[in-house]
């Protein structure tokens, strides 16, 4: 769960914060419990990428997606923008919006 529904500062919790628990269940680092107190107590994210391996315009997606606060991460249509800016700046395309 997010940190804020684990807080209970907020009963409800976004697409971004679960992420996290699902990468780390995955990396069986943590059973459940452990995982629900490592993010509500420890600030748990995910391991950061290296960084010459991304752009860094992916990286702070990324980051402001795994902020504490909630208000501060992008919601999900914020994060199709930059990462159709990302693909059409590389070459790759950006999605079927524009044909």
């Amino acid at each position: 769960m997010a940190n804020e529904v684990l807080t209970q500062t907020i009963p409800y919790s976004d697409a971004q914060t679960e992420q996290v628990k699902l990468q780390t269940i995955l990396e069986a680092r943590y059973n459940y419990e452990q995982l629900t107190a490592a993010i509500a107590t420890d600030g748990l994210r995910p391991c950061e990428p290296e960084a010459a391996a991304y752009p860094p315009s992916l990286l702070d997606l990324t980051r402001r997606c795994w902020a504490e606060v909630a208000s501060r991460r992008p919601c999900a249509s914020e994060m199709h923008d930059e990462i159709a800016e990302l693909l059409r700046t590389a070459g790759g395309g950006g999605g079927g919006d524009d044909g």
